[in-house]
């Protein structure tokens, strides 16, 4: 492969020719670089890529672009929610465009992709943020290799090595909970609060903030004292000026979330309460009333706004010198006080609407760690026997009393030595 010089501008190139059987056209197409090396290098990327069937020319376009035209498509054909797709139009146009939007498509490397995620590490961002833009470029890039704009996507390797990372949690890490006797100070210092009942609702369930939000009167079945997720709330995030509602509901996280749930007659009496309450609001509110059915509506009918809720969450726990938590965090006291109480790790898994037990060990495993010694005993019961078992628990440590014995024995010693 030659490669000949040539001037444009008053500039030095190299120009390396393709061959034609290459292009369906009938016109001479040939790349240009500013050193030979650089030259033959792009006219070896661009015949493989015209050879497998790669649509050069639309990979030519700089990364903002492609992703453009990514967003656009994927808001009508990706299967998300407008939510979802909201937070990758945030991450494309705040966090890729600014940074690596200039680079051309083709010419994206996976070094291009580890700079990129260091200087959003760098400018202060968190790893999950990081992640989650990171996730947005694979997405992305993944469409592109799928509509046979590139031949492999830059961004993969990075997220599967972030996910291998993500599987070994960082020591010390853990879900922040009530404990039993937090729990009940709590579900005390809420009584007779407006929220009273969503609060005791999820503490006693599980249920997440999105899920309680967007509960309705006929996921209900007070008899019963029962309760099925059918969907959730989304807040979108709009920009200014842009026609788009300020919430949708939609299905539930995955397939294991949609599930039926029981809960306390207390929390029943609270309920009933809530639904009287809701009918008062309606009747005041009139005209003004916009009816969605909800369980825990506003005063207009619409979801709550969840700033508000958490703002009265917060206050109440600090005034009952409780930690200060996130309204999610009640779903995490209610696996802890399930486990507390002895329930089976798969009936917690279930419960939680989790889509599978193994995301329920991973989140709460360090929650059974005070079992592992009750197992020991089971073990030494099971192969010792009971009486046995109580009188080696019991019995002094061994290696204490051989230490008392060559004391004494070695006093004895001295006293003879010295006569």
């Amino acid at each position: 492969m030659r490669a000949f010089k040539v001037r444009r501008n008053g500039e030095q190139y190299y120009r390396v020719d393709l061959p034609r059987n290459l292009f369906t056209d009938g016109k001479r197409h040939s790349v240009m670089a500013v050193t030979r090396k650089e030259a033959i290098d792009k006219a070896q990327d661009t015949i493989a890529r015209r050879r497998k069937g790669l649509d050069c020319s639309a990979a030519q376009t700089p990364l903002t672009d492609f992703l453009k035209r990514f967003l656009e498509y994927y808001k009508t054909e990706g299967g998300v929610s407008l939510r979802t797709w909201q937070d990758y139009r945030y991450h494309v146009e705040a966090n890729v465009v600014p940074l690596i939007g200039g680079i051309v498509l083709s010419e994206l490397k996976p070094v291009h992709v580890d700079e990129w995620m260091k200087s959003l590490r760098e400018r202060g961002l968190g790893n999950r943020t990081v992640e989650y833009a990171q996730s947005v470029l694979r997405r992305a890039l993944q469409f592109a290799l799928e509509w046979e704009l590139l031949d492999r996507n830059p961004a993969g390797a990075r997220f599967r090595a972030a996910k291998r990372k993500r599987t070994v949690k960082a020591s010390g890490t853990k879900v922040r909970f009530l404990n039993p006797e937090q729990a009940r100070a709590f579900v005390a210092a809420v009584s007779g609060d407006r929220h009273e009942a969503l609060y005791a609702l999820a503490v006693t369930t599980g249920l997440r903030p999105e899920e309680l939000y967007g509960l309705r009167l006929n996921d209900l079945d007070l008899a019963n004292r029962r309760l099925t997720v059918n969907q959730v709330l989304a807040k979108t995030r709009r920009k200014k000026g842009e026609d788009v509602a300020r919430f949708e509901f939609g299905p539930p996280k995955t397939e294991r979330s949609r599930r039926t749930i029981d809960f306390p007659r207390f929390v029943a009496d609270l309920l009933e309460s809530e639904v009287r309450t809701v009918r008062k609001m309606r009747q005041f509110a009139g005209e003004s009333w916009q009816e969605n059915g909800l369980v825990f509506p506003s005063q207009a009918g619409t979801p709550h706004e969840e700033r508000n809720v958490l703002r009265r969450f917060q206050a109440i726990c600090e005034a009952n010198g409780l930690p200060k938590l996130r309204l999610y965090d009640l779903r995490h006291t209610h696996a802890s006080l399930l486990i507390h109480e002895g329930v089976h790790p798969k009936k917690i898994s279930e419960r939680l609407g989790h889509s599978s037990i193994k995301l329920t060990m991973d989140t709460y495993g360090h929650l059974f760690e005070g079992s592992d010694r009750d197992s020991a005993e089971k073990m030494e019961t099971l192969f010792v026997g009971e009486s046995k078992a109580a009188r080696v628990l019991t019995m002094p440590d061994r290696s204490r009393v051989a230490d008392k014995t060559a004391d004494k024995n070695s006093k004895a010693r001295l006293a003879l030595a010295a006569k």
